[in-house]
């Protein structure tokens, strides 16, 4: 299993609008090319989004739901609206990008499913016996 791992500093605006820098951690693996992982806080729930949505939303706004991401600038923001709130992170495009440009780099875009075993997933979940 091969992952890409990198802290990412931003500057996050929560809910009640106030502005702190923060670090926070992303994690991509090839067993699940698919995903990227984003660890806001220790011993938080972790987010779990496609890849392809960051890769959209370093050039155009996109998102569905939960998860948003636009360019903003020389910046990307990662919107998060869980039921409790609202939570908007500002990153460095140029840091993001050199992130994603890390998984691409192991796995190429459009080509995830070569590495990803569907059918083993499938029965580990008990759905192919």
């Amino acid at each position: 299993m091969t992952a890409v791992v990198r802290p990412l500093p931003c500057a996050y605006e929560g809910p009640r609008g106030d502005l702190v820098q923060i670090t926070t951690m992303w994690c991509w693996r090839d067993v699940y090319p698919f995903a990227l992982v984003l660890n806001i806080e220790p011993g938080t729930p972790s987010w779990v989004f496609a890849r392809d949505l960051v890769a959209l939303g370093l050039r155009e706004p996109t998102g569905d739901g939960d998860v948003h991401v636009r360019p903003v600038r020389s910046c990307v923001q990662v919107v998060l609206s869980p039921p409790s709130g609202r939570a908007v992170l500002t990153y460095d495009r140029t840091a993001l990008a050199a992130y994603l440009a890390a998984t691409e780099d192991i796995v190429p875009p459009d080509r995830e499913h070569e590495f990803f075993d569907v059918d083993g997933e499938l029965s580990r979940a008990g759905v192919l016996a």
